[in-house]
């Protein structure tokens, strides 16, 4: 996967100036920028180009159609699950609850993308190589300076177009109604994104995305400092705060109730499930 493929064209004003956002291909090349973000605070904040920025845009207007125009039981068909090491894997459609549906796509599953609208397909998969080139340049900016004896090999992970591994790590598309039927549920509470390495999530169109920061312990609402499909969030997780002895801490976020129906996109960057269980293990994966 080359990860240095990125678009610098202008992309729209900031609204409310918070922590700096790092354009990508800055990024991939001062990779020390990244990592101490994630250090100091948690979580870092990438710039897309236009071009990366429109396949994010394009992609959560085609899904929103989706899960307000699909009939429920169109959508139940979409229900597909795999085997992985040490356990079942889960692709295509999910409600966990009354707040939120789930649609998720993987590396090697990509037949359960849905095929309406007609433009769906197409834009997820964009998406897709979007967020997750910010994924991987996160998560080898955070190990260079926190885990550099862990062998990337051999974690197990599956990136890029092409292969036939069927990955652990998933891509999904999650519908928040935020309607009168679901205000008894809570769109997310506060929680660390386990088994994961790094999780990236664009800015949505509608508020609810809330982080804390470890610098200050003050919740940032990431709607309100940075620009929609524009900006990335990438925050991290429980597999590298064990693999960092605890000098990179895992990131506290939730997901608040809004004034619209929201549509969030989430890449989850997860070494394969059998490796994850090791290192979150009590004694944690020995590192060379």
């Amino acid at each position: 996967m080359d990860v240095h493929a990125a678009d610098d064209a202008a992309a729209p004003p900031r609204p409310e100036r918070g922590m700096d956002a790092i354009p990508l291909r800055r990024a991939q090349q001062e990779p020390a920028l990244v990592a101490a973000a994630l250090e100091r605070h948690s979580f870092a904040v990438i710039a897309l180009g236009e071009r990366d920025a429109r396949a994010v845009r394009d992609c959560a207007a085609s899904a929103r159609e989706f899960f307000q125009s699909t009939p429920d039981a169109g959508k139940a068909r979409l229900r597909k699950s795999f085997a992985d090491a040490g356990g079942e894997g889960l692709v295509g459609y999910n409600r966990p609850h009354a707040a939120k549906e789930v649609v998720r796509v993987r590396r090697g599953c990509h037949d359960a993308v849905p095929r309406c609208p007609v433009s769906l397909r197409g834009r997820v998969l964009g998406a897709f190589d979007v967020l997750e080139r910010v994924a991987v340049c996160a998560w080898r900016a955070a190990r260079a300076a926190a885990a550099p004896d862990c062998a990337e090999d051999e974690l197990g992970l599956v990136v890029g177009p092409g292969s036939e591994a069927i990955s652990s790590s998933p891509f999904d598309l999650m519908y928040y109604a935020n309607d009168a039927a679901a205000a008894a549920e809570p769109n997310s509470t506060p929680h660390v994104d386990s088994p994961g390495l790094v999780t990236a999530i664009p800015v949505a169109g509608t508020p609810g995305l809330r982080v804390r920061d470890r610098a200050t312990g003050a919740v940032v609402e990431a709607e309100r400092r940075y620009r929609p499909h524009a900006d990335v969030v990438v925050f991290v997780d429980a597999a590298l705060q064990a693999l960092s002895r605890g000098r990179l801490r895992a990131c506290t976020h939730d997901v608040a109730k809004g004034p619209a129906p929201r549509l969030s996109l989430v890449y989850e960057l997860r070494p394969a499930m059998a490796v994850a269980a090791e290192i979150l293990a009590p004694r944690g994966r020995k590192r060379r």
